[in-house]
């Protein structure tokens, strides 16, 4: 029993760490397929469970969720059990589920073809058919996540590798998390997916990126993020096209916030009609000015300051911070980006 870790088992941590987030932040332009095949195989055998007879090949997770749809779809009635669908003997050692052996199993090319239709028709009427949409939603809870594993794996794997036993039936999962995205796992059929072709990531490695998006695979789909927030895409890619409107429909006050980030503070203020809740003016005698937008759950406010630095013409920049909602005056708005109160906020020239 291991008590206690040995130096040499702490620095072995950062390595495994290390290698861990190389595993869940890569991305790949094409996914090594029979690789990440015996992979799965071999999950399926630490679970003792027999080897899936069909794997299919999804570009994302989406794309692969779809595909999990659809198949259960086609073998399941709407109450969970399978369709008695009988076809002529010759395709009944091929089903894929052995309780269905009655039905003609799909092939990859069938299963692409019916994806695409589906993602038409969502692109098309923004939604999917009632049946296929929660069957999407729900295989996106009970997916296996391959490479987005490590950071459970990563716990175990470093218990294994300093001798602790038992751990053999994670090889599998392992295996698959170095190949593979997201995969499903399903009676005698899979669906395993790629990783994403982009990762983009912010200083504290959360999703971020300020033009396109932060996550995207080779379907075409991805998220937007801003420094961790899922946001819409126009967020993004068009800022240009936030207005005060828009942000003051917005329910949620986190994207609000970044929203008002995005547009600009000092054109939010204008078109917002902001409310002046106090002004004064600062060591140099610039004026200072706390602005208020009140929203139902979370109102926003601001500190307008001016740089007291002149630009090279001459002229200044007046930039707008925000603070929280109780802040009562400029001072306290100011001190409060600092980290201090007003008392303790008390330069003698502010820059």
């Amino acid at each position: 029993m291991i008590t206690e870790l040995t130096k040499e088992q702490e620095k072995l941590m950062d390595v495994v760490r290390d290698e861990w987030l190389k595993i869940g932040l890569a991305t790949a332009v094409m996914m090594p397929k029979e690789e990440a095949e015996v992979a799965v195989r071999e999950a399926y055998r630490c679970a003792e469970l027999e080897e899936p007879k069909y794997v299919f090949f999804a570009r994302g997770p989406k794309e692969g969720a779809l595909a999990v749809a659809v198949l259960k779809n086609y073998y399941e009635h709407e109450d969970g059990t399978e369709k008695a669908v009988k076809y002529p003997a010759k395709f009944r050692k091929t089903a894929v589920n052995h309780a269905m052996d009655g039905l003609k199993p799909m092939t990859q090319k069938e299963l692409t073809t019916e994806v695409a239709r589906l993602w038409g028709i969502q692109e098309k009427d923004s939604k999917l058919p009632k049946r296929i949409s929660s069957l999407c939603q729900d295989a996106f809870q009970w997916a296996c996540y391959g490479q987005h594993d490590a950071g459970w794996l990563s716990f175990y794997d470093f218990f294994e590798r300093i001798g602790v036993e038992g751990l053999e039936q994670l090889s599998g999962l392992k295996k698959a998390a170095h190949s593979c995205g997201w995969w499903w796992a399903m009676d005698e059929c899979c669906v395993i997916t790629e990783r994403p072709v982009h990762l983009s990531l912010d200083e504290e490695g959360r999703l971020h990126d300020e033009s396109q998006m932060a996550i995207q695979y080779s379907d075409g789909w991805g998220l937007h993020c801003w420094h961790g927030v899922n946001v819409p895409a126009y967020v993004i890619e068009k800022p240009e096209t936030i207005t005060a409107k828009d942000i003051m429909d917005e329910p949620n006050a986190e994207i609000r916030r970044i929203k008002i980030e995005r547009m600009g503070e000092d054109a939010f203020l204008t078109d917002a009609n902001a409310k002046l809740v106090d002004e004064d003016t600062d060591k140099g005698g610039q004026p200072r000015k706390l602005w208020r937008v009140d929203f139902e759950d979370d109102p926003w406010q601001g500190v307008q300051v001016m740089n007291s630095t002149a630009e090279p013409d001459g002229t200044r920049h007046m930039f707008v911070i925000p603070v929280p909602p109780d802040v009562r005056t400029v001072a306290e708005g100011v001190a409060w980006t600092f980290g201090m109160t007003v008392d303790e906020y008390q330069p003698t020239q502010e820059s």
